[in-house]
């Protein structure tokens, strides 16, 4: 028995060690503030998915003028591939996929929605959306959503979310808008 709880001992302390080298592996880069045009963006992650056989979905785009952010250009490419993924994702197979993107100026802030007519978030997942490994697919390490908040957060904006089982899910971000 004691040779075993050794054993079973230095094991767990061998999975501790990969589990804490791939948590330092997936931090995220150093960050590069500069000011960037979401819609330009935007419409090139939209592009990418509209324009591919594989994903069977409508991607409906509506943006506005003041659209200019200061955020890390590579971690909004993230952010939005990984939101939009999500919503393809949560789209029911034999249904026609619908996502909707729109940006609204709200003053000093740019609110952006993507809407999914998906299966939606139930009540028991909703507090643990923005967790790290959290995830409602079978794939996926469910860092997803937590690296788009901390993303955000980073451009000193916010994200939030409302669903509804069975009819859709939107995400909302807040980004405050750069003074030209």
């Amino acid at each position: 028995v004691e040779k075993f709880t050794h054993t079973l001992i230095e094991q767990i302390d061998a999975l501790s060690n990969i589990a804490n080298e791939f948590s330092n592996f997936a931090q995220m880069p150093a960050t590069s503030m500069e000011q960037i045009s979401l819609t330009h963006l935007v419409n090139s992650v939209v592009s990418l998915y509209q324009n591919s056989d594989d994903y069977q979905v409508s991607i409906n785009f509506n943006n506005c003028e003041a659209t200019k952010i200061k955020a890390d250009k590579d971690q909004l490419i993230r952010l939005f591939n990984n939101l939009i993924k999500n919503a393809i994702q949560a789209i029911p197979d034999g249904q026609k996929g619908n996502i909707a993107i729109d940006f609204v100026n709200e003053g000093k802030m740019l609110k952006v929605t993507v809407s999914d007519n998906g299966k939606g978030i139930s009540e028991e997942q909703k507090d643990s959306i923005f967790k790290p490994n959290f995830t409602t697919k079978s794939g996926g390490m469910g860092l997803g959503l937590a690296m788009s908040k901390n993303i955000i957060e980073n451009c000193k904006g916010s994200i939030s979310f409302i669903s509804e089982p069975g009819i859709g899910t939107t995400f909302t971000l807040l980004f405050p808008i750069v003074e030209v």
